[in-house]
């Protein structure tokens, strides 16, 4: 079953020595439909300093909009980055709040790395979300699909 996926490619920003586990990375182009996306203009990669009781993640995914030409707010972290078989591809996902109170997954994504941490390009899948009992599969297909897109 195809997905619909967008693309979203980002330049890494440079940040004083301030900052040395945060990345930061302006989005440079998207393909794919503007209006079902949830990705902004900028990203926060930064390292899992174990501060929390998450498992696994290795990095925390944060994002903010432009504004009046400026980067706005910070948002609160979105996603941790969850690990693959690809040591440049982790995943993760956005959830929403729903009416009654719990929260569900609504976009899977992928977030691809170049070696040097100069790029960065989010796969994500709008109103998708594999089963508990799919996303092994869904990940390893999905993958395949990643490294020929980008030649990796």
């Amino acid at each position: 079953m195809a997905h619909e996926i967008i693309i979203h490619s980002f330049d890494r920003v440079e940040t004083s020595d301030k900052y040395k586990e945060v990345k930061h990375f302006e989005r440079i182009w998207i393909s794919g439909n503007e209006a079902k996306t949830r990705i902004k203009d900028f990203a926060n990669i930064s390292l899992q300093r174990h501060f929390n009781k998450s498992q696994n993640v290795y990095f925390w995914y944060r994002n903010a909009s432009m504004n009046n030409g400026k980067r706005g707010k910070w948002s609160a972290p979105i996603t941790g980055l969850f690990a693959t078989n690809h040591n440049l591809i982790y995943f993760g996902d956005i959830s929403e709040k729903q009416p009654n109170g719990y929260t569900r997954k609504v976009s899977f994504l992928f977030f691809v790395f170049k070696y040097d941490n100069s790029r960065m390009v989010i796969f994500e899948y709008p109103n998708y979300y594999p089963s508990a009992n799919d996303i092994g599969a869904f990940i390893s297909d999905q993958i395949g699909y990643i490294k020929k897109k980008l030649g990796l």
